[in-house]
């Protein structure tokens, strides 16, 4: 690889670990409304009521977020810049748009943080380094320093490195700010 590509690649990662600092950070409580969403009971103290789906619009008070798509994958990035899962892994990957419906800008504190969840309540955080490599093939417009000013609309995405057997088992689950859940599988 070429000195170039490195200093890429190890700014990107740079990044990548500074959007999570900051994304983790953020702990308000937020009241969720959606367009869509169905009716279940959810054991967890910390999670709605309500299971929604790929493709809904969901609300609190700050932003509005869809999950636009979820996807497997064997190899996430672009010919320079690319990652493979561990022997017996798959990529689980996240893709998704959040809009600050407030009226003030909302700090990279406040952004939505994801994880993964399987039936059994086990939660997954983003593999950072396959996030940034998948960054690098979508292309999204994320905030990572900066602000989200009122009314702007941002995509995203995340990736998730999970046992090619424990993904291929019983339902699978996003947590958004450990409130929101959305059946992906």
């Amino acid at each position: 690889m070429k000195k170039s590509n490195i200093k890429y690649v190890i700014v990107l990662l740079l990044i990548g670990v500074l959007y999570l600092t900051f994304a983790v950070g953020s702990a308000e409580e937020n009241v969720v409304e959606s367009t869509n969403g169905t009716e279940n009971n959810v054991s967890s103290t910390n999670t709605t009521s309500t299971i929604y789906n790929i493709g809904d619009t969901i609300q609190n008070k700050k932003y509005e977020i869809t999950i636009s798509s979820v996807n497997e994958a064997k190899k996430v990035g672009t010919t320079y810049l690319s990652s493979e899962p561990a022997e017996g892994g798959t990529y689980v990957c996240v893709d998704f748009s959040y809009k600050n419906i407030s009226t003030e800008p909302m700090s990279s504190w406040d952004f939505p943080t994801i994880q993964l969840v399987d039936s059994n309540g086990t939660k997954y955080s983003a593999d950072i380094s396959a996030t940034s490599y998948y960054a690098t093939e979508k292309d999204p417009n994320r905030k990572v320093l900066s602000d989200l000013n009122p009314g702007i609309t941002v995509k995203d995405n995340d990736v998730f490195e999970i046992s090619i057997n424990s993904y291929s088992q019983g339902e699978w689950f996003l947590l958004i700010d450990n409130k929101i859940k959305v059946k992906i599988k």
